[in-house]
């Protein structure tokens, strides 16, 4: 998880990582192609979301901690019939205290 949280980890792109571009005549800075591009490449993000590490340049997999996958599914399987999650159970999910 420090790779993720490490600002110069360079897992997820800065601003300036970005450059806009499009050839058609139109003088916005975002034009409907570049916006449908951004949708495409969020809607595949949106179904495989290590695309993001790949393209980075970054092993998905070793960002993973066994004890966090199996904290995860030991709580989504107990929660089956139940559409919520207790707080202290998104502590031991997170890592996190929640106040």
């Amino acid at each position: 998880m420090t790779m993720i949280s490490d600002h110069n980890s360079e897992v997820f792109p800065n601003i300036g990582d970005i450059r806009l571009s499009c050839s058609c005549r139109k003088k916005s800075k975002l034009c409907y192609h570049l916006a449908a591009g951004f949708y495409s490449i969020g809607s595949l993000l949106d179904n495989s979301p290590e695309l993001l590490f790949l393209l980075r340049g970054v092993d998905h997999k070793e960002l993973l901690e066994q004890k966090y996958v199996n904290t995860v599914i030991k709580h989504t399987t107990s929660c089956q019939h139940d559409s919520t999650i207790n707080s202290e159970d998104l502590s031991e999910i997170f890592g996190i205290e929640f106040g």
